[in-house]
């Protein structure tokens, strides 16, 4: 369904809505949160998040700063990738500093 996800946290969003945009103007299908707010609207989120990080997607792009690292979130979202790495055996994550 998505050929990129992003994980982030939200003191990087308007970085990664930047990066987002670009995504989608050249036809890459992005998982951003913004995008999903409608879809994701009453889902179990730790479920419906692990779906996503560890999914169907090409990579996952990890924008790290040290607000990633402290957050609930992304760490949830972080380690279901990091499962995919591993399990996959491939490229999967793609780590970017913000």
């Amino acid at each position: 369904m998505y050929e990129i996800v992003l994980s982030f946290a939200g003191e990087q969003r308007p970085y990664v809505r930047e990066v987002a945009e670009v995504l989608k103007a050249t036809e890459v299908a992005v998982f951003s949160d913004e995008y999903e707010e409608v879809s994701m609207w009453g889902k179990h989120l730790t479920e419906h998040l692990a779906t996503v990080y560890g999914g169907t997607a090409r990579y996952c792009v990890m924008f790290i700063s040290s607000n990633y690292a402290e957050k609930v979130w992304t760490t949830h979202e972080r380690r279901v990738a990091f499962a995919k790495a591993v399990t996959e055996k491939k490229e999967y994550i793609l780590p970017s500093a913000v």
